[in-house]
């Protein structure tokens, strides 16, 4: 009997060893942190990515750890993520996630997302998000609730917006009864607006989606203009934007219409102001964004007989305004150069555009601004130098010096209004152009009355 309890006993003291580790090991394991508590403390980084659309499992997040402790991390219901697209939809987390991150080590995780931004368009794949921050009050509560019903549904998304919006409560059904009323009872409490049978009864409940856009070219200022999205009928769907004062130019707008009409319902999209309308499209399910072409740098030189207010601008070939620069700019007499710098600027592909400088209407100067490659290398801006050789017979005491081209328009102004002896002249010059290396330039010296006292025809390059 005394063999017995002492081999029980070394029985118990070695199970006692054993667990002590593990016991030891799980009092120590971190504390759950949120990843937004995490980012703050600069324990983590993280780099978060569209997988496309909203409505789903639509953002992966890459999460490093920079602690030199293991961590838990979670991603709460209710964090929102910002895209990087202003015009595409942010998201938030409606299902609390956790990762264990051991340390220095990279997890990745895909995140169950709602859309918060109903107007703007579905993200697109591989676009970027930033943590932004959790969502307060009802909505947290609502996002707080799907994660723990699991309701990852079109039907919590029409919620979420109800939500958003203050309204939309028409758009909340489903063919879950138990789920609409748990949704209903939360967006009611939320915007004070009830459900009632319609959306209790059972029926399927499908998002349609379109990610669509207006180009405007518009020919005038204008103060309250608006942008409205109406059904086929003429009834309002959604007014989009309004009080909008537009200078002249071009103008692309782009959005989002998420509806739970037929997915083959149509739309008109208008932008209008007091009643006429600028421009209009019809939106259809398969729309899209066109691309755009970016810009490129241009630079203009010329030479006006007098003073004017100008308009500077870019235009396509038909000399319609795409984008303003200046508008009344008061210039002076005499040599100008003005630069278009704004590369960034993008406007519709197949079309020439031209840099030009206008008073009251007619062109006074215009440069192509080069889009093709091959063109661009062509006419590539080139300096020219050089000396200009003649002999004076009398004082020139208004002297002008200029460049011009095959069109015998100034291409450059060396001086104006100089005083010169009479004698031999070597003048040094430089000038710049886009004319391409072949083109050939006369430099042409004049008096105060336009009188050409001397001439010399000089290769571009």
């Amino acid at each position: 009997m005394k063999k017995s309890f002492l081999n029980f006993s070394s029985l118990l003291f070695i199970c006692w060893l054993t667990v002590l580790p593990f016991s030891t090991a799980f009092a120590q394991a971190p504390a759950p942190i949120s990843i937004l508590e995490a980012v703050q403390q600069k324990l983590v980084s993280i780099e978060a990515q569209g997988k496309g659309g909203y409505n789903g499992k639509c953002l992966n997040i890459e999460v490093k750890s920079l602690s030199p402790k293991p961590l838990q991390i979670k991603v709460l219901a209710g964090t929102i993520f910002d895209n990087t697209e202003e015009w595409q939809q942010d998201l938030m987390i409606v299902e609390e996630q956790m990762m264990v991150l051991n340390v220095k080590k990279t997890n990745f995780i895909s995140l169950q997302t709602v859309c918060v931004q109903p107007s703007n368009g579905s993200p697109a794949k591989g676009v970027r998000f930033l943590l932004s921050k959790l969502a307060e009050g009802y909505l947290l509560k609502l996002a707080q609730f799907i994660s723990e019903k699991k309701y990852f549904t079109s039907t919590a998304q029409s919620a979420v917006w109800a939500v958003i919006n203050n309204n939309g409560m028409g758009e909340i059904y489903g063919e879950d009864s138990l789920m609409v009323k748990g949704l209903c009872a939360i967006v009611s409490e939320a915007t004070g607006q009830l459900c009632n049978s319609s959306n209790y009864k059972p029926r399927p409940h499908s998002i349609t989606s379109i990610r669509t856009s207006l180009d405007a070219l518009i020919p005038d200022y204008t103060k309250k203009a608006s942008l409205t999205l109406y059904k086929r009928n003429g009834e309002v769907f959604r007014n989009h934007a309004g009080e909008l004062a537009l200078s002249p130019g071009f103008y692309r707008f782009k959005m989002g219409v998420n509806h739970t009409l037929s997915d083959t319902s149509t739309f008109i999209l208008r932008l209008e102001e007091n009643g006429k309308v600028i421009s209009e499209k019809i939106v259809k399910p398969n729309d899209s964004v066109p691309d755009l072409q970016k810009m490129k740098e241009a630079t203009l030189t010329y030479s006006i007989d007098n003073e004017i207010n100008a308009r500077i601008g870019v235009y396509d070939e038909a000399d319609n305004l795409y984008i303003l620069l200046a508008d009344q700019k008061p210039l002076k007499k005499g040599f100008h150069k003005s630069e278009f710098l704004e590369a960034k600027r993008e406007l519709p592909l197949g079309k020439n555009y031209y840099f030009k400088v206008k008073d009251n209407g007619k062109t006074i100067a215009q440069q192509k601004i080069l889009l093709d490659r091959s063109e661009a290398r062509k006419y590539a801006p080139l300096t020219k130098r050089g000396s200009f050789i003649c002999k004076l017979d009398q004082d020139l005491s208004k002297a002008k010096l200029a460049v011009y081209d095959a069109n015998d328009t100034i291409v450059w102004v060396i001086f104006s209004e100089s005083k010169l002896g009479r004698g031999q002249k070597n003048i040094p010059f430089v000038f710049q152009h886009q004319y391409g290396a072949e083109a050939i330039f006369t430099l042409k010296l004049t008096d105060s009355e336009g009188n050409i006292i001397a001439t010399q025809e000089v290769k571009a390059k």
